[in-house]
């Protein structure tokens, strides 16, 4: 029998090759505001190998929450670019990136909820490091930020008053780990009181106590005339010995060189300033002291228990809620 041979040969489609599933990388970005700068680190891990990246952004003028998620989406852009097409897994510690990426559905980004405290941890000491600072996070009262209209407006208005200023700072550490909480408060005679709470990592409580002096005297000098008396307390003795000590050009007593440095630091800030630091009892009902006392150890807590910024701003606003303060404007 004879066949016919087709005119065209019948070709069978090559099998598809399956499309392979897309790695996916995990880790944070993290980012803090020290002075006009935002720190941000990035920790990426790519089957067992990590990376770590980082950068900072100079204040134009924004607000210290535009600052921190400017930096955070530089922080992201440098995942992106990392990740190369494949999928990211992070997690973000910038409330207003994180809704932002939330409302986008991007399909190659998830974000995570939590993350691992060490992880954190080894943020925070990145972009403390590159800031060149022992304060790890600054947590402030409430979500407002002062523009930098609005800190001219204040600068005016006090400038305006030679009523004397209220400033008083605390430190708590637990007995297991070296993170401090740090708690301060300005008691501005014609504006409400400026309430900051702050975490560090810190070798002893002396140094603690001495790192929130120091971020308090900072805060307190920006806003201030040289003539207007600010009168500084704690419940430090040997803080404020060897302040005063180091004001009168002799050396700290009781204080290693890394304790004398933050002296050295502090008495710089107050050098066109007309600063007093004097010792106050501690738990003797001072008001301002047990103020700074419930912001530190709730600083500290929320640490140890390695809560969302979320949660630490909430339960700090807590604490100012319960001693009847205004929150700082």
């Amino acid at each position: 029998m004879q066949t016919t041979t087709p005119a065209h040969p019948i070709i069978q489609p090559k099998p598809r090759a399956l499309k392979p599933v897309k790695n996916v990388l995990t880790g944070l970005i993290h980012a803090v505001v020290h002075e006009d700068t935002a720190y941000w680190s990035l920790i990426l891990r790519n089957r067992g190998t990590e990376t770590t990246r980082g950068g900072h952004i100079h204040r134009t003028r924004n607000t210290n929450e535009q600052l921190t998620s400017a930096a955070i989406l530089q922080g992201l852009e440098t995942a992106v670019d990392l990740a190369d097409g494949d999928h990211l897994s992070l997690y973000i510690n910038d409330k207003t990136v994180r809704v932002a990426i939330s409302g986008l559905s991007l399909d190659n980004i998830t974000l995570e909820p939590t993350i691992e405290p060490g992880d954190i941890d080894k943020a925070i000491a990145h972009t403390a490091k590159m800031a060149g600072t022992s304060i790890a996070t600054v947590t402030p009262i409430g979500t407002r930020g002062l523009t930098w209209a609005q800190r001219d407006a204040q600068r005016a208005r006090l400038a305006k008053s030679h009523a004397p200023v209220l400033v008083s700072s605390d430190a708590s550490m637990g007995r297991r780990t070296k993170d401090a909480g740090l708690g301060f408060v300005i008691d501005w005679p014609e504006e409400d009181p400026t309430c900051v709470a702050a975490t560090a990592k810190s070798p002893s409580i002396l140094t603690a106590e001495l790192l929130a002096i120091e971020l308090a005297v900072k805060e307190v000098t920006k806003t201030i005339h040289s003539r207007r008396q600010v009168l500084v307390n704690s419940d430090s003795q040997i803080a404020i010995t060897g302040i005063n000590d180091a004001i009168m050009g002799k050396a700290p007593s009781r204080m290693n060189s890394s304790q004398a440095g933050i002296v050295d630091r502090i008495v710089h800030l107050c050098r066109h300033y007309n600063v007093t630091f004097s010792w106050v009892k501690g738990h003797n009902n001072d008001r301002l002291n047990e103020v700074a006392d419930r912001l530190a150890v709730g600083a500290r807590r929320c640490k140890e228990m390695g809560l969302p910024i979320e949660v630490r701003n909430d339960i700090v606003e807590q604490i100012r809620e319960s001693v009847h303060l205004p929150l700082a404007s």
